[in-house]
């Protein structure tokens, strides 16, 4: 059953990068990102769904800056999110403040406002 369970995290891992890298093609040079929930590796098997595309682009060296909104009731997205941008060590702002707001917020940011989503 350990093996099994292996090969599972393995999967999800090679999947989650395999997207990381395809969704990180279409995020502008320059961008700022509004992430709704937490979808990174804690969320996952270790490298993350919609964060994972974040992760990537960053690494590839793209300029951007990240906006982690709430997400009720356990604030996953300001909480969660933000630490593990914190740990990527990528540009980033989070509260608890509405996501109406933070759209408002991204239109006065330099770069391109480019919003995705993962699942919660």
């Amino acid at each position: 059953m350990l093996a099994e369970a292996d090969s599972i995290r393995e999967e999800d891992i090679k999947t989650n990068k395999l997207m990381s890298r395809i969704g990180a093609a279409v995020v502008p040079q320059k961008a700022t990102i509004l992430t709704h929930c937490n979808t990174g590796a804690l969320a996952t098997a270790g490298w993350g769904t919609a964060l994972g595309v974040i992760k990537t682009a960053f690494y590839d060296k793209k300029d951007i800056f990240v906006y982690a909104d709430e997400t009720r009731p356990r604030f996953q997205g300001a909480r969660l999110t933000a630490w593990e941008l914190m740990e990527a060590k990528i540009p980033r702002s989070s509260s608890q403040i509405v996501q109406q707001r933070r759209l408002s917020e991204m239109e006065d940011r330099p770069g391109s406002p480019w919003r995705g989503s993962g699942r919660c």
